[in-house]
């Protein structure tokens, strides 16, 4: 039988082990979060088993004053760092910040153990860096394809910090100790870690706007509201075959990207009135070019960008989802990125397999969606520039003096010796009619002028 004992007092923890509460642990939204010395509790009077006892004096914590090797440290996943305690990267401690680069942040709080960015409060070139940020994150999600900064994932933070840095570079505040140097070596909680939320979330509002043509896809794939229609969706979204083309009444798995959904989806999108399309519309020269630029007559052809595709395929499958299921989830929903994975995979493999048929249908998918042939600047095609003629006509026959004469013999452009002005019905008989008229009346006034000048002469 194991009588009750109290805890034996340990060297440095006398009275501790009795004594040990709940560990509270960072905030699990706060990926830089730190912890808090932790208050203990009243000494427990109750009496523990032998056993429980010893378990407990084995788990207790070592206090030292020394700090844990980096091998060590990596793996604690309580972090050891204050709301008040400088996070700066180890390059950064002797750099003089310029005050411009100085931002204001709301007061630390306890609940989410970090510090709040309001944009009002900071100063213009802070204001202006941020907002310079929002318009080149929202290029990134449409424009380039990344591993690392997937455009449908929860948190665009890296995505956010990226555009910070390049748009105080492009804003010129590229010194040392300016704004895109303190975004990559300054204060991880108080600067770094601020910013690349704020921007975030800023990002996140325009990206939301990816689901508003609802109408547009699921008319274009005619979906109603009916049981039979939510159906319809739920089965477009379990095969997948929203994203391909029709071939006889049925989906083409030859044809990726090609179904019509796709081009009116962002022709509506992009090239709409809508905010994401007025924004992005000063930079189509740097979205839509040819991924063809050596050959002299691909380079003038214009293409969607992959990323643009990929995005697009992704905003229409959410848009299935909801109507499926007869609600309005936030986007993007749960398991959007294993979609964005897959449709960026079949989109690399049709540039690696055929990259000349590739640019072919991202072309011609350019066109339809702008609802133009192709943009003033960049000049037409070849194709294009020889289809205006109309050759059908230029295959008729031609006489010596240059009139175009068509099967029956009969001129299309009239010769000027043949007015004939006795034949009414004759090309341009009624028109000289009409001048002799003109010349019989004009006549008549000169000869009574004459008349009128005789008798003044008489008069005299």
């Amino acid at each position: 039988m194991i009588k009750d004992v109290s805890l034996p007092p340990v060297s440095d923890t006398e009275g501790i082990a009795s004594s040990i509460g709940p560990v509270s642990l960072p905030n699990s939204d706060d990926e830089d979060g730190s912890d808090e010395d932790n208050e203990l509790e009243e000494p427990v009077s109750e009496k523990i088993s032998g056993k429980a006892a010893q378990k407990l004096i084995e788990e207790l914590p070592v206090v030292s004053n020394k700090g844990l090797p980096a091998s060590r440290a990596a793996g604690n996943k309580v972090k050891t760092v204050t709301a008040t305690t400088e996070t700066k990267a180890p390059s950064a401690t002797q750099i003089d910040w310029v005050p411009r680069s100085d931002i204001t942040l709301e007061a630390y709080k306890e609940t989410t153990r970090s510090y709040k960015l309001c944009l009002k409060s900071q100063n213009s070139d802070i204001r202006g860096v941020i907002n310079r940020a929002r318009i080149l994150g929202v290029i990134m999600l449409v424009s380039s394809i990344d591993s690392n900064k997937c455009p449908v994932s929860k948190n665009l933070r890296s995505v956010a910090l990226t555009a910070l840095v390049k748009a105080a570079d492009q804003l010129g505040y590229d010194g040392e100790g300016d704004i895109a140097d303190r975004l990559e070596r300054g204060d991880i909680l108080k600067y770094i870690k601020p910013m690349a939320k704020y921007t975030a979330g800023r990002i996140s509002l325009e990206r939301k706007l990816l689901k508003s043509p609802s109408s547009t896809v699921l008319a274009a794939l005619k979906l109603d509201n009916s049981p039979r229609g939510r159906a319809a969706a739920g089965k477009l979204i379990q095969d997948g075959d929203y994203i391909y083309g029709l071939s006889s009444g049925k989906y083409d798995y030859q044809s990726p990207f090609q179904n019509e959904v796709m081009h009116k989806y962002m022709s509506d999108m992009f090239w709409g009135n809508n905010k994401l399309a007025l924004l992005l519309r000063p930079y189509h020269n740097q979205l839509f070019v040819s991924s063809q630029p050596d050959d002299d007559k691909a380079k003038l052809e214009l293409e969607i960008p992959g990323a643009m595709l990929v995005l697009s395929a992704c905003a229409i499958h959410a848009i299935l989802l909801d109507h499926s299921l007869g609600t309005n989830a936030k986007f993007p929903p749960v398991g959007l990125q294993r979609q964005w994975d897959g449709y960026v995979g079949i989109f690399e493999n049709m540039k690696r397999r055929n990259k000349v048929r590739a640019h072919k249908i991202l072309h011609g998918m350019y066109l339809k969606a702008s609802h133009s042939i192709a943009p003033a600047a960049q000049g037409l095609s070849e194709d294009q520039i020889i289809s205006r003629v109309n050759w059908d006509a230029f295959d008729e026959d031609v006489e010596e003096d240059g009139d175009v004469v068509d099967d029956e013999g009969s001129n299309h452009v009239e010769q000027e010796g043949n007015q004939d002005g006795e034949d009414g019905d004759a090309p341009g008989g009624e028109e000289s009619g009409d001048k002799a008229d003109k010349a019989d009346k004009a006549g008549g006034d000169g000869s009574r002028a004459e008349d009128a000048g005789a008798d003044g002469e008489t008069a005299a």
